[in-house]
């Protein structure tokens, strides 16, 4: 297992399949995935991919990156593709 910080979170691989869930907007494609932590606790996070946006492929927590409770978490490409290769597994 491998485990990777993203903002406040940590996340380990592989991650499990049952516990994964994704989604993408009309926006642009803003891409929402949602997953259950070892210890049964649900997640949201979100990676900005709207139109003609400055932080594209930037992390929110929470809710849609435009949103005013949403949590900005960074810039993560690695850990990007490394849940964008778990969401097609």
């Amino acid at each position: 297992m491998d485990i990777v910080s993203l903002g406040n979170y940590e996340i380990a691989f592989p991650m499990r399949k049952e516990s994964l869930r994704s989604a993408v907007a009309a926006d642009g494609g803003t891409l929402a995935y949602s997953f259950t932590d070892a210890r049964g606790t649900d997640h949201n996070l979100f990676v900005d991919r709207r139109i003609k946006t400055s932080t594209r492929d930037h992390f929110y927590a929470d809710s849609y990156p435009k949103s005013s409770d949403s949590r900005y978490l960074g810039y993560f490409p690695e850990v990007l593709t490394r849940i964008e290769a778990e969401v097609s597994r």
